[in-house]
Parts: C-alpha cells; structure tokens; sequence
C-alpha cells in the first residue's frame, strides 16, 4: 500500500465514524431504548392490574401479562439491538482506523 491510499482510508473510516456517531446521537437523543422500556412497562402495569382484576390466579399472572404485552417486549428487544449494532460498528471501525494508523505510520517512517 501507498502513503496516498492509506492517507485515504483513513479518511475514509473517520467520515464513516462520524456518521455512526451521528446515528448513535440522534438514536439517544429520540430516547428510542428509554421510550420503548417505559411502553413495556406500563403495558405490563395494565396487564397486571387487569388480569388481577379479573381474578386470575397470582401465580401467574405476570407469566400471562408479559405474553399479552410481547409486541411492546419486541421494540424494546430491536432497540436493544440496534444500540448494540450501531456501537458494535463504531468499535470495529475504530480498529480498522486503528489498523490504517499503524500502517500509515510505518510507510512514513521508511
């Protein structure tokens, strides 16, 4: 490899670090994770308080509840794992830019 085209991907793996940061910010900044836990756990509360009140068994009532509330379960469940993903890539372009950085390194010194 050239100095000229590590210089590039370099560059290129810091645009592309920007714009997973920008991803990671805006998911916060929507509170998607928070948003989606708190629906989950307010459906689960209804459940509950409705399931109690039609007498079903204590037992197992929050068993039932949560399979009553499993779509709400399913969006705290993808915004776990676009959380996971978006960080997941963060840290393997940071490697990789890592990985340039060393290189571009060596090819300047000699």
């Amino acid at each position: 490899m050239e100095v000229i085209q590590v210089a590039a991907s370099i560059e290129q793996k810091i645009a592309l670090l920007e714009s997973f940061r920008q991803r990671l910010n805006k998911f916060t900044k929507e509170k998607v994770l928070s948003t989606a836990i708190a629906e989950y756990d307010k459906s689960i509360a209804i459940a509950v308080a409705n399931l109690k009140a039609k007498g079903e068994p204590v037992t197992i009532i929050e068993k039932l509840a949560k399979g009553e509330c499993w779509q709400t379960r399913e969006k705290v469940s993808q915004a776990e794992i676009t959380y996971k993903a978006i960080v997941a890539n963060i840290d393997i372009i940071k490697a990789q830019l890592m990985g340039f950085q060393s290189i571009y390194k060596h090819l300047d010194s000699t």
